[in-house]
């Protein structure tokens, strides 16, 4: 049987997922606990990450099962939980173990375990210089995120438009993007993309203040009617899209960037 951490708590088996990640992202662990006695309180748990010297780099509290109080675990329960515990962004690379604590109520800690897996984090690099590029816009999306510039090319068949973010700000969550080429006599959309802010691998939430993300998006124009398009450029989540502040010289409608280029197909 599983040795006892606490109060009759038993921790039969963990698993932290991904084994590998980076800086910035978000670590699973998977626990499946057992009650061999009545637990009178309601217990907490605490993962730390700590580094190879040992030394506590981050760390979570949470409810150890905040649907199900383990003071209303009957016995002989059994339990599955996973918990999410947030790096910091420029956690360095390296190798890392996970500490949990089980505490009680008056968070004293009543038994602690080193699970056996170890995480392995890669610090992502970062740029933190603009590039040269066609255009310069300088708009801000919700005080977060700035549109320094974009390089815009085109060919019979594809829009190839290259867009340069700047953080301005830092935020937890995962913006998108879209893109849509529209006509604007009648707001009709000819073709959009929809994607994550910046790189999919490399999200805003993962971003620190001040680092430069430059982000490729292509329109198949194949299929489009002839006539004359806008590129509109905006950001948002599942609250609506952000508020977008751009100089004079270009024009904003419906939290929408309108870029000054026509795209002509015919």
């Amino acid at each position: 049987p599983a040795p006892k951490l606490a109060l009759g708590l038993a921790l039969l088996e963990s698993r932290a997922q991904p084994a590998e990640l980076r800086s910035g992202e978000q670590l699973t662990l998977l626990l499946t606990w057992a009650a061999s006695a009545s637990i009178p309180t309601d217990l907490k748990a605490r993962f730390s990450l700590l580094d190879q010297n040992g030394s506590v780099v981050t760390s979570q509290l949470a409810p150890l099962a905040e649907e199900f109080p383990t003071s209303q675990w009957p016995l002989g329960c059994v339990v599955r939980q996973h918990y999410d515990l947030g790096l910091d962004r420029d956690l360095p690379s390296g190798t890392f173990s996970v500490l949990m604590e089980v505490l009680d109520e008056s968070d004293t800690v009543l038994g602690s375990r080193t699970l056996p897996e170890t995480v392995q984090v890669t610090l992502p690099e970062r740029d933190f210089v603009l590039p040269p590029f066609q255009q310069q816009v300088g708009a801000e999306y919700g005080g977060l995120l700035r549109l320094a510039g974009y390089d815009l090319t085109r060919s019979e068949s594809e829009a190839r438009l290259t867009l340069y973010w700047q953080a301005i700000g830092v935020t937890s969550t995962d913006y998108k993007l879209f893109v849509h080429l529209f006509d604007p006599a009648t707001e009709r959309i000819a073709t959009q993309q929809d994607t994550l802010v910046g790189d999919p691998a490399h999200p805003t939430s993962q971003w620190v203040l001040n680092e430069v993300v430059a982000q490729e998006v292509t329109l198949q124009l194949d299929g489009v009617a002839a006539g004359s398009y806008v590129l509109a450029v905006g950001a948002y989540n599942a609250q609506g899209r952000l508020q977008v502040a751009a100089p004079v010289s270009f024009t904003v409608s419906s939290d929408r960037l309108l870029l000054p280029e026509l795209i002509v197909t015919r």
